[in-house]
């Protein structure tokens, strides 16, 4: 229009084209939008992911999507499973990601085993096997938390809260000495600045 002002076919479009922006759109009817089923949602992404890891064993992001479908599930021991095979590749070894996740996910499976076997024994409370699961699920859980405790203060040392932690891990592990120990440097630490 702006090089040729007199030409109609154009002036004529440009008004089609204003009066189609005036009107309103033509009423369709509404459909219903049902949410998805999250669990429906984590099984299609877990299928989706496991064919894709096949193809492409190195990528990381499908391992994530994998191990983030199964704990969606409720399938924590699943999730472990496909931590430790990312963390078996060249890229997931060094991933600190994996590893908080790696952490994380096995107290969640040491806590789901405790629970069970607590459970078992409400059944049974006075069966001797029953009693011995119990105790040995719950060292085993009180000494996970102690290492990691010992391994994230040690990689902070100057963290007085994860300090904290490590006093309380040695307490529930039976440990009072080493708990006041570490109470006692934690409560010693400096106020920390905030400005």
């Amino acid at each position: 229009i702006r090089l040729k002002p007199l030409d109609s076919g154009a002036q004529d479009l440009m008004r089609s084209a204003a009066i189609a922006q005036n009107q309103p759109a033509p009423e369709r009817p509404a459909v219903p939008v049902v949410p998805a089923d999250p669990l429906d949602v984590a099984r299609d992404e877990l299928a989706h992911h496991l064919t894709l890891v096949e193809s492409e064993p190195d990528h990381l992001p499908h391992y994530r999507a994998i191990i983030t479908a199964c704990r969606q599930l409720g399938r924590p021991g699943d999730a472990l499973t496909w931590i430790r095979r990312a963390r078996g590749r060249s890229a997931g070894a060094t991933d600190a990601g994996l590893a908080r996740w790696e952490s994380e996910i096995e107290g969640e499976v040491l806590e789901l085993q405790l629970k069970s076997a607590e459970s078992a024994l409400l059944g049974s409370p006075n069966d001797e096997q029953v009693l011995a699961r119990v105790e040995s699920t719950r060292r085993e859980l009180a000494s996970f938390r102690l290492f990691e405790a010992k391994r994230n203060t040690d990689l902070h040392p100057n963290d007085h809260a994860m300090r904290l932690v490590l006093a309380q891990a040695y307490l529930d592990a039976g440990r009072p000495d080493m708990a006041i120990t570490h109470f006692q440097e934690a409560l010693a630490a400096p106020a920390q600045r905030v400005s």
